[in-house]
């Protein structure tokens, strides 16, 4: 029994010393980009190395990127979508009209893309996978000018669009064709919506509010705010990713705050804890779009 455990050390340790040091450790990576950052990055979440990065040619307004089943990254950076492959090759390119900004870019489910657009009308555009336009939804958002209508938004289950609207503090839920189906008043300019496996939408926005959020009864089933989060202090909760375990991803932008001290990607537990945070060098500028890699 000994000389076999003595074997098996031995294997395991000559298997370590073949394999590079990145791949030696199988740690989750984060993908990022920002509003004031000029660069897209993957993060590894063990030490805050950077394993990937990207410059973005112009417009420093990133709020939107998603890793795609393909492996290749789709961003929005408020003049145009982009979608490059991980060698940095553009592989389409969606850019907005005069007066519009694109704040969401995301893949669906189908396979397809998800774009948000600002601009009067707002559009919701549907791309196919080679970024063709498949279906265009306009929709008046009631806010004059392209910045204060909304940055990320999502598409339902049932195929409405989910869509938090920021100078006029709502979020609705609108229908292909652009009629408003369910309209709620939240108090809060709430930057991202998603949708939960649960059919709860989960928000997040200005002031550090994170709000999960009952469609039926438009009432709050679960509330994070600086008032009972323990371990940090949320400034901007841009984007929130749900985890398996039931812990929200966030990244705590802090473009808006003289406060540079608080960590730009953290964890909250179920009770509303801070479990870990990015430890984040100066390469990591302001965080507002996040997406988890495996």
């Amino acid at each position: 029994m000994f000389a076999m455990k003595n074997i098996l050390v031995a294997l395991a340790l000559c298997i370590a010393s073949v394999l590079p040091a990145r791949q030696a450790v199988c740690a989750e990576r984060i993908l990022a980009g920002g509003s004031g950052w000029n660069k897209i990055a993957l993060i590894r979440m063990d030490d805050g190395k950077i394993d990937w990065i990207y410059e973005i040619p112009e417009h420093r307004e990133c709020n939107s990127v998603d890793f795609t089943r393909e492996k290749n990254i789709i961003y929005a950076n408020r003049s145009c979508a982009r979608l490059i492959d991980v060698k940095k090759n553009l592989l389409w390119e969606f850019m907005a009209a005069p007066g519009e900004e694109v704040h969401t870019a995301r893949q669906l489910p189908s396979g397809g893309y998800l774009l948000g657009i600002c601009g009067e009308p707002a559009r919701i555009v549907e791309l196919d996978r080679r970024g063709k336009i498949s279906r265009e939804t306009l929709f008046d958002t009631g806010i004059k000018g392209a910045h204060g209508q909304f940055r990320q938004i999502a598409k339902l289950k049932n195929g409405n669009y989910l869509v938090p609207l920021l100078n006029s503090r709502k979020v609705v839920e609108v229908a292909p064709g652009g009629a408003v189906k369910r309209e709620f008043e939240t108090g809060v300019s709430f930057f991202s919506a998603k949708e939960l496996p649960n059919g709860n939408w989960l928000l997040s926005g200005d002031g550090g509010h994170i709000r999960e959020l009952d469609p039926d009864s438009g009432k709050a089933v679960r509330s994070v705010s600086n008032a009972n989060l323990e371990g940090a202090r949320l400034l901007f909760a841009t984007e929130v990713c749900p985890l398996k375990n039931g812990n929200l991803l966030v990244s705590n932008w802090n473009g808006h705050s003289s406060d540079k001290s608080q960590p730009k990607i953290l964890q909250i537990d179920r009770s509303n804890r801070v479990v870990w945070t990015l430890p984040s060098g100066d390469e990591i500028g302001n965080v507002s779009a996040i997406c988890l890699v495996k």
